[in-house]
C-alpha cells in the first residue's frame, strides 16, 4: 500500500482569463487608468470637501447606466442628505439619470450603516435603503454579503473606509484583516470595489496607511493654490494593472462630475 504518497492527479495550469475593464464614471480618470480590471479595488484617498464622495457616486451613476447595480454603503452621511447633496449630479451629460432616480428605479442599494452606527434609524420608503438592526463587525460584514448576493450587486462603493475601522477597533480586531474580509470575497467574483479614505496631515492616521498597500489602486485628491487660485488636482497614485502617468492633474466639479482638465508641470510620466 502506498501509505501517505499524494495522488492527487497533476494537471495542467489553464490560462488566466483577462477579467474585463470597467469605466470608473471620468472619461479623464479612465484614460490615466486605462479602465478598472473587474477583480481590482480602488481608493480614493483626500481632504475634506476634495471630490471623494463625488467620484464614488460618479462610479455608481456609470454601473446603474451600464446595467450594474450598486451599493453604496455611508458610514458619515445619511441617505438624506446624500441624495440633496448630489440632487445637481447626473450621469455623462444625461439629465434624466440622477442618484435620487436611480436609486427610486432600484438600481442602487444604500446600506446605512451610520444610522446604525448612532443607533438612531430613520424610517424610508424604498425597501432598498437597508439600516442593520445590529451594529457589530460580524453582523455588518454578513449585511454586505447579504445585500451583494440578494441584489446581483456588481459595484461598491464604502463612504469611508475610517468609520468602518472604527466598528473593528472597538471590537479588537487586526484591521488588516477586516479589510482583506471586505475585499477578497468580491475581487473573486470580479464585484468593482471603491472606497474613500480621509488623508490627515498629522499622525493620527499612520495606522491606515497599509489600506494603501492592500488595494489595487490609489487615488489621491488635494486642493492647492496657483496664482493665488484654488485649484483641485487628482494624482493616480498607483494602479497595478498598467504604467500610469504620475504627473497631478487638474480637475473641476460639474454637473456631471469629477472632469480632469490636463496634467500640471512637465514631468514625464
Amino acid at each position: 500500500m502506498d501509505i501517505g504518497k499524494n495522488k492527487t492527479k497533476q494537471r495542467p495550469l489553464k490560462s488566466i482569463p483577462t477579467p474585463p475593464k470597467r469605466s470608473i464614471g471620468c472619461e479623464g480618470l479612465d484614460a490615466l487608468l486605462g479602465g478598472i480590471p473587474a477583480d481590482r479595488a480602488v481608493l480614493v484617498v483626500g481632504g475634506p470637501g476634495t471630490g471623494k464622495t463625488t467620484l464614488g457616486v460618479q462610479f455608481l451613476l456609470e454601473g446603474a447606466a451600464t446595467d450594474e447595480h450598486g451599493l453604496h454603503i455611508l458610514l458619515e452621511e445619511s441617505p438624506h442628505s446624500l441624495i440633496r447633496r448630489f440632487d445637481f449630479l447626473h450621469w455623462r451629460g444625461k439629465e434624466k439619470i440622477t442618484y435620487h432616480k436611480i436609486l427610486k428605479a432600484g438600481k442602487i442599494t444604500i446600506l446605512d450603516l451610520l444610522s446604525a452606527r448612532i443607533g438612531y434609524r430613520e424610517q424610508y420608503d424604498l425597501p432598498n435603503i437597508i439600516c442593520p438592526p445590529i451594529f457589530r463587525l460580524g453582523d455588518v460584514l454578513g449585511s454586505i454579503y447579504d445585500t451583494v448576493r440578494d441584489h446581483d450587486i456588481k459595484r461598491i462603493v464604502i463612504d469611508s473606509l475610517q468609520s468602518f475601522f472604527l466598528i473593528a477597533e472597538r471590537e479588537v480586531v487586526q484591521l488588516r484583516e477586516v479589510l482583506l474580509a471586505i475585499l477578497e470575497p468580491y475581487r473573486r467574483v470580479n464585484v468593482g470595489f471603491l472606497a474613500t479614505s480621509e488623508q490627515s496631515t498629522t499622525k493620527e492616521m499612520d495606522n491606515l496607511l497599509f489600506a494603501e498597500h492592500v488595494f489595487d489602486g490609489v487615488i489621491s485628491l488635494t486642493k492647492d493654490l496657483a496664482e493665488n487660485q484654488s485649484i483641485r488636482l487628482l494624482r493616480v497614485e498607483k494602479a497595478l494593472w498598467k504604467a500610469h502617468d504620475f504627473r497631478p492633474h487638474q480637475f473641476s466639479i460639474s454637473s456631471s462630475g469629477i472632469e480632469v482638465l490636463g496634467p500640471i508641470g512637465t514631468t514625464p510620466p
